[in-house]
């Protein structure tokens, strides 16, 4: 609540205090409380700074870094620019928050959100699974697929001593069948 509070205040008298808190040293809700303060400004630096502190941002961290840095047209391009580069990532945008980048008036996020997402919405979701089907026939590589989840999955998924167990267990998975219309229905 005393971090809220902070934003009251003009950006000159709080910058430095506020960035002290978006340290990786500091609580997680410590640095979250911060990222919500700091989004209030209308400052462009506060893109900046938010997108700065990306890489050494957990996963919660992160998820509020996208809710300020969606908050704001110029944010959200700032965002998806630097995804484009691969400073930061789109992962954890969830479906419906992509559907409207997609469909945004601004054709500079539309476009990148097209780049980024391919275009996926939920509505072709199933479509894209369909098409994968052809891939299960295929033969694994591990250090691809380490790679891939590095990048992609180690975000919300821990295997090992990678990644962070923000997501289920991936090792503990009921069905070992890569095929999900093989596995048992879990239905009640």
């Amino acid at each position: 609540m005393a971090i809220a509070t902070l934003s009251f205040a003009p950006l000159d008298d709080t910058r430095l205090r506020l960035f002290k808190l978006l340290d990786v040293k500091q609580p997680q809700a410590v640095q979250i409380a911060a990222v919500k303060a700091l989004s209030d400004y209308d400052d462009p630096d506060i893109t900046t700074i938010l997108l700065g502190h990306w890489q050494q941002s957990a996963p919660t961290v992160r998820v509020e870094l996208i809710r300020a840095l969606l908050s704001r047209e110029d944010r959200t391009l700032a965002l998806l620019q630097a995804a484009e580069r691969g400073t930061a990532s789109v992962a954890q945008i969830e479906l419906p928050r992509r559907d409207l980048l997609l469909q945004h008036t601004n054709e500079a996020i539309r476009e990148l959100a097209k780049k980024l997402f391919g275009g996926q919405t939920a509505a072709t979701r199933q479509a894209v699974v369909d098409d994968y089907q052809g891939a299960l026939k295929l033969s694994g590589d591990a250090e691809n697929g380490h790679k891939v989840f590095v990048r992609d999955c180690s975000a919300c998924h821990q295997l090992g001593n990678e990644g962070h167990a923000i997501g289920p267990n991936l090792a503990a998975s009921p069905s070992r069948d890569p095929d999900p219309r093989a596995r048992p229905s879990v239905r009640k």
